[in-house]
């Protein structure tokens, strides 16, 4: 009888939490207002909370799943992101390169005259531009690492 009670939890809390089994965590804590108590920094992720918690969210994650076990399905959806992100990723990409060349062409149009920059300032202001850059690259690398993939 006792395997049939763990069996019948095992079955309740699927059905509470149908997305625990899909990033790895354990059942999150609930009140009696259904909000979901946070016990690690895994269980913060607010859009996962609002899944967790949609009237739907047993339907969402049976087709989350059939997406993920269907290789053609699972295919379609990374290229679908792969679309997305990429053309996102050129057109930072390509504000960065743009800002860069503004601060050259202005240079040629009279900025440090305007601007009454001397000696090195055009060239800190240049540099500037290189550290922002270094950085931005530094804590993305970083972040990504930090993802669960």
């Amino acid at each position: 009888m006792a395997n049939h009670a763990n069996g019948t939890e095992a079955i309740d809390q699927e059905k509470h939490d149908p997305f625990a089994p899909l990033d790895g965590r354990q059942q999150s804590n609930t009140t009696g207002e259904s909000l979901v108590t946070v016990e690690t920094l895994r269980d913060a992720d607010e859009a996962l909370s609002f899944l967790e918690n949609h009237p739907r969210s047993a339907q969402i994650a049976e087709e989350g799943n059939a997406i993920l076990e269907d290789p053609q399905q699972l295919k379609k959806l990374v290229r679908k992101i792969d679309v997305t992100i990429a053309p996102l990723l050129a057109c930072v990409y390509f504000l960065q390169f743009l800002d860069k060349t503004t601060l050259s062409y202005t240079a040629v149009m009279g900025i440090r005259t305007d601007t009454h920059l001397k000696g090195q300032n055009y060239s800190d202001l240049s540099m500037l531009f290189y550290i922002g850059t270094a950085y931005s690259i530094v804590r993305d690398v970083f972040q990504i690492g930090k993802l669960d993939v």
